[in-house]
Order: structure tokens, then C-alpha cells, then sequence
């Protein structure tokens, strides 16, 4: 399982985590962007995040 590092994200990830006993990796790279991210740079992120720890 894969999480953000952001809080409230990763929160609930150990949650979940627990309850399946599976393991969590934080990825910094799941952080949500502050800027207005456009909807293609969101994929491109989200595609790069799953080719690389894939």
C-alpha cells in the first residue's frame, strides 16, 4: 500500500494498514500539490508514481 506523506493521509493509511496487516509506504511523491495543478500534470504525476514503484 502506498500513501502521501501528508497527515491526514497517512493517518488514515495506518489504519487501514492495521486493519489488513499490510504494509505502508509513505511516498512523498503522493503529496497533493498546493499549486494549481492541472489535470494532465496530475496524471503524468500519478503515471510516474506507478511506473517507478511498480
Amino acid at each position: 500500500m502506498w500513501s502521501s506523506t501528508f497527515l491526514r493521509a497517512s493517518k488514515t493509511a495506518e489504519i487501514l494498514s492495521n486493519a489488513i496487516k499490510c504494509r505502508v509506504a509513505f511516498l512523498d511523491e503522493l503529496r497533493e500539490r498546493q499549486d494549481m495543478e492541472s489535470k494532465f500534470d496530475f496524471t503524468l504525476r500519478a503515471q510516474n508514481v506507478l511506473s517507478y514503484y511498480n
